[in-house]
């Protein structure tokens, strides 16, 4: 389970925590076929620089949600890549940014699987005549922790475990292969990271880790930041994920803050990048620019954008101290999560917490426990964990107790302006 949990957060283009964009179905199904197209078997990417070029145009575009420009790129690959699993990945990889949430378009949502399942059947064909080629190795990876992540946030955990345990087999190959594929650093970073900072916040999955390999926090963390430098595909990914850690798992929102932003000065038009940067300058206390980037996603039409902006109105405002407007906000974000799986987990603990908060504010101390109760089981957030259990238990995310003095909702300081430029100087 501790893989399936992992995966969720690993995404090809950042995601989950989600995550980022997509694009129209720009091509008829036959493409997923190619009736007659020579195979790409056996061939390496990496020593075509113009298909390179072509892959990381199409990711640019589709970070940058300019979806007919990722089409555009993508109708102009040679016939011998359209049956390389790449160029299958790229394509679900569009699609499920930009009908997110994807579940909620049937007709797209099953092109994307076909999408994931042909990548899978082209990488798997290529590592039966070579179990070392590279390329398979790399993609079967990616799309079995694609179909992983899809069937987790469906529910659907045994099929969730299976595509897992397919996946590990190369994860574990990809130990020894970053210096040959620089995003093997992404894939190891996150196994390294989590594979430390996941059971230690869901204790009861320790039991089943004592097969795996040991994992590494400072490893990990060193080679997501090798993967935002030096990364084909990944480079973005792991910016997000570096950004998402500081904030969610570290306590250190001013260096996820840093992060954030340069996520949105990279891609200024992507909207769940604006999203988790106004979530790090709420967390940071630098709330004047929040609702200039929450106006922006919100003229985006896609239910997950719009819950996840309705949940950081709500912090906003109770930041504001507008308790009025930060009730309709959360329970507005709350009515539009409800049409999502897990995926939108993280606007949906966000509304309960201050939900939560509100409740307590009232003196309605039950309502209040039931609502926390509810963000403990979805959450992987520290921030949130830790005031749920404060106020449950008066501990913290280890079970020790909390000294009455630290008894506050969120444990994180502001930080100044001077702190902040120095830790961006830091991180350049």
């Amino acid at each position: 389970m501790f893989i399936v949990r992992m995966y969720q957060f690993f995404s090809f283009t950042a995601g989950r925590i989600p995550l980022t964009c997509a694009a129209r179905q720009w091509a008829v199904l036959a493409l997923l076929v190619f009736g007659g197209a020579p195979l790409a078997c056996g061939q390496s990417m990496l020593k075509d620089k113009q298909y390179l070029a072509q892959v990381t145009g199409t990711l640019h575009q589709v970070r940058s949600f300019h979806f007919d420009k990722a089409d555009s790129i993508l109708a102009h690959v040679p016939a011998r890549w359209r049956s390389h699993p790449s160029f299958f990945i790229l394509d679900a990889v569009k699609d499920y940014y930009k009908f997110l949430p994807i579940t909620l378009h049937p007709p797209q949502y099953q092109r994307y699987k076909r999408s994931l399942e042909r990548a899978v059947d082209l990488a798997d064909a290529r590592q039966e005549k070579d179990p070392n080629d590279v390329d398979a190795i790399f993609f079967s990876m990616m799309a079995y922790t694609m179909l992983g992540r899809q069937a987790s946030e469906d529910g659907d955990e045994l099929k969730a475990v299976n595509y897992a345990r397919k996946a590990f087999g190369n994860l574990k190959k990809g130990f020894d292969l970053a210096r040959v594929f620089p995003d093997f650093h992404f894939s190891n970073g996150l196994y390294n990271y989590y594979r430390v900072r996941y059971p230690e916040h869901h204790p009861a999955y320790k039991p089943f880790l004592m097969f795996f390999q040991e994992g590494n926090v400072e490893t990990g963390l060193h080679d997501l930041e090798i993967a935002s430098e030096k990364g084909l595909f990944s480079k973005t990914d792991a910016l997000y994920f570096l950004a998402g850690i500081h904030m969610h798992y570290e306590s250190k929102p001013a260096k996820g803050l840093v992060f954030a932003q340069r996520l949105v000065h990279q891609y200024p038009s992507n909207p769940t990048f604006r999203l988790f940067l106004a979530e790090a300058l709420i967390l940071n206390k630098h709330l004047s620019d929040v609702p200039a980037h929450l106006a922006y996603v919100n003229r985006f039409n896609s239910m997950y954008l719009k819950a996840s902006a309705s949940a950081l109105e709500g912090w906003y405002h109770e930041a504001q101290g507008d308790r009025t407007k930060a009730a309709t906000a959360y329970a507005d974000g709350m009515a539009k999560a409800d049409r999502m799986g897990k995926m939108i987990d993280n606007a949906r603990s966000i509304c309960l917490a201050g939900q939560a908060r509100q409740m307590a504010a009232q003196g309605e101390r039950q309502k209040t426990k039931a609502l926390y109760r509810k963000v403990l089981d979805i959450s992987n957030n520290t921030y949130l964990r830790t005031e749920a259990h404060q106020y449950l238990k008066r501990r913290d995310d280890d079970g020790n107790k909390v000294p009455r003095s630290q008894y506050k909702i969120i444990r994180t300081k502001p930080t100044s302006s001077a702190q902040h430029k120095e830790l961006l100087q830091d991180l350049e």
